[in-house]
């Protein structure tokens, strides 16, 4: 196996590599941009359920009795304890699986980066040895035509000199 054969087997293996740490990479994103959606939707969430808090303290009426304002209290309570535990999942997921994907994502683009570089060097490398390759070769072909042209003149007889 020639080295231009053997670069070019590598460089093969370095763009398949190449191309498994794009698709790599491509996934990553997808995670990232699920994960991102539903922390969104986890902010949303939290965010209607809070100002639905404002909303229901503002329009409620004033209870006269200690029993209807125990209740009431009960009842913001509950809702407060809604909020918070809408705000602990957003809390979570944003240190969790959100981190998880931005970490990912970022492993990712380091591969692929890494992977790029790599067949990159290959690349020239297998550039270099083809363009040695070629110029070789062309200088063989301009040898041979001198060859051949030397061949055509006409050569002074055997023994003889020319004068």
């Amino acid at each position: 196996m020639s080295s231009s054969e053997a670069l070019e087997t590598l460089l093969a293996v370095r763009q398949a590599a190449e191309e498994a740490a794009a698709q790599a990479l491509a996934a990553a994103l997808r995670h990232r941009a699920a994960a991102q959606e539903a922390q969104e939707r986890l902010e949303v969430e939290l965010a209607a359920a809070r100002e639905d808090l404002r909303a229901r303290r503002g329009a409620a009426p004033r209870v006269g009795t200690a029993a209807g304002g125990a209740d009431r209290e009960r009842f913001w309570r509950r809702l407060a304890e809604g909020i918070a535990a809408r705000a602990e999942r957003a809390r979570a997921h944003r240190e969790g699986p959100l981190r998880d994907a931005e970490a990912g994502l970022t492993a990712a683009r380091g591969a692929h980066q890494t992977a790029r570089e790599a067949r990159e060097l290959v690349q020239r490398r297998f550039d270099r040895v083809e363009a040695e390759r070629r110029q070789v070769s062309e200088r063989r072909a301009e040898a041979a035509l001198d060859e051949q042209a030397a061949a055509r003149r006409p050569r002074p007889p055997f023994g003889g000199r020319r004068h």
